[in-house]
């Protein structure tokens, strides 16, 4: 399946909305580093090693991948399109997000948002060949509403779409790509 064809909603999400919602993690300088002030049940846990003595080995600071990637685009008009031509092999590839370590609720949910579109388009994509059992390893047929739910909250969430029925228009319209694109070709890959 080729993925870099299909026109996803998320596409149009610009760096001006995440900033928009999520000021805080544009507006800090640096790798977007979760601290352990960002935990409090790693901070409370790490108080009690130290009343009692118990030294606590140095950590290397887990970086959000993803968010770094966003802050990095020009503009506040860049969008999650730039993102995927720029890093078509992090984004419109089989078996991913494996790439991404979220430490933030945007890049959770934007990660969460960006696999549901390409699993719901898999899932149209081996209904239309004929195997609608052959999806990503933990992925199964009956997640489908539950995957259509999440995106139209998504959508509405990131204004992509005023309310449940045009969200629901949009994914009609990227599935109906991955099966158009199905029919068109024999399979390449498997999930």
């Amino acid at each position: 399946m080729d993925y870099t064809s299909i026109d996803f909603p998320s596409d149009q999400l610009t760096i001006g909305t995440c900033r928009r919602m999520y000021p805080e993690l544009f507006d800090v300088q640096g790798p977007p580093i979760l601290t352990d002030d960002d935990n409090e049940l790693l901070t409370s846990w790490k108080r009690d090693l130290q009343s009692r003595g118990i030294p606590i080995p140095p950590k290397k600071p887990e970086v959000d991948d993803f968010l770094a990637l966003l802050r990095a685009l020009p503009g506040e008009s860049s969008t999650i399109l730039d993102l995927r031509r720029k890093h078509p092999d992090l984004f419109d590839v089989e078996g991913w997000p494996n790439h991404f370590n979220p430490l933030y609720q945007l890049s959770n949910d934007l990660l969460d948002l960006l696999f549901t579109e390409r699993a719901l388009a898999r899932m149209a994509y081996q209904e239309a060949i004929g195997k609608p059992e052959e999806l990503l390893k933990g992925v199964y047929p009956h997640d489908r509403e539950g995957f259509i739910t999440d995106l139209v909250e998504y959508y509405t969430q990131y204004g992509l779409a005023n309310g449940e029925h045009e969200a629901r228009q949009l994914i009609r319209d990227f599935t109906g790509q991955a099966m158009r694109q199905a029919l068109s070709s024999p399979p390449q890959n498997k999930w």
